[in-house]
C-alpha cells in the first residue's frame, strides 16, 4: 500500500470518529432537553396554583415519558428511583408525596453532573487522534454490521458485546495485514 492510500484510510476513519463524537454529543443534548422538559412538567404538576387543564397536560406528558426518562436517560437504580415511582403513582391515581418533587430534583441534579462529565469526556476525544481513529473504526463497523447483528440479537448494542466484536475485527484485520506483507 502506498502512503497516500494509508493517509486516506486513516483520515477517513478519523473523520468518521469526529462524526461519531458529534452525533453522540447531539444525542446527549437531546436527552438533556428531554430531562429539562420533564422536570418543568413535574414542577407544573406539583405546584398548587396551576389550573386543572395545565395539570392534566402535565400529567399526560409525565405518563408518556416517565419510563424513558427513568430507564434510558437518567438510569435510575432499583433502590433510588423517584421518577419511576412518581410515574407509577400517577398512573394508579395515588396521592403524591410532598417530598416527591425534591427527590426527583435531586436525581436530575445528579444526572446533570454526569451529563457535564460526559460532555467534557467527549470534548477531550476531539484532541486525541487515537480515540478518534478507534471511534471511526467502531462507527464504520456499526454501519456495516450493526443492522444485521441487532436484527438477530437486539441487546447486542447495549453492552460490551459491540466493543468486544470491534476488538476481534481489529485484531483479525491487523493479523491479515501483517500476513499480506510477508506474502508479497
Amino acid at each position: 500500500m502506498s502512503i497516500c492510500t494509508l493517509i486516506i484510510i486513516f483520515g477517513g476513519c478519523i473523520l468518521l470518529g469526529i462524526t461519531s463524537v458529534i452525533l453522540e454529543k447531539k444525542k446527549n443534548l437531546k436527552a438533556k432537553e428531554n430531562v429539562d422538559d420533564f422536570l418543568s412538567y413535574v414542577k407544573t404538576y406539583c405546584t398548587d396554583n396551576t389550573s386543572q387543564q395545565t395539570k392534566t397536560e402535565a400529567k399526560a406528558y409525565i405518563l408518556k415519558n416517565y419510563e424513558t426518562i427513568s430507564n434510558d436517560i437518567v438510569n435510575e437504580t432499583i433502590y433510588n428511583n423517584p421518577i419511576y415511582e412518581f410515574g407509577t403513582e400517577l398512573s394508579y391515581c395515588k396521592p403524591i408525596d410532598t417530598t416527591t418533587y425534591d427527590r426527583i430534583n435531586n436525581k436530575i441534579i445528579e444526572y446533570y453532573g454526569s451529563f457535564k462529565r460526559e460532555k467534557e469526556r467527549l470534548t477531550k476525544h476531539f484532541y486525541n487522534p487515537f480515540l478518534l481513529l478507534y471511534r471511526g473504526v467502531e462507527f464504520l463497523m456499526n454501519l456495516i454490521f450493526g443492522y444485521f447483528i441487532t436484527k438477530y440479537k437486539p441487546e447486542f448494542n447495549k453492552g460490551m458485546g459491540w466493543k468486544i466484536f470491534n476488538i476481534i475485527i481489529t485484531i483479525l484485520g491487523s493479523i491479515t495485514s501483517i500476513l499480506s506483507y510477508f506474502k508479497n
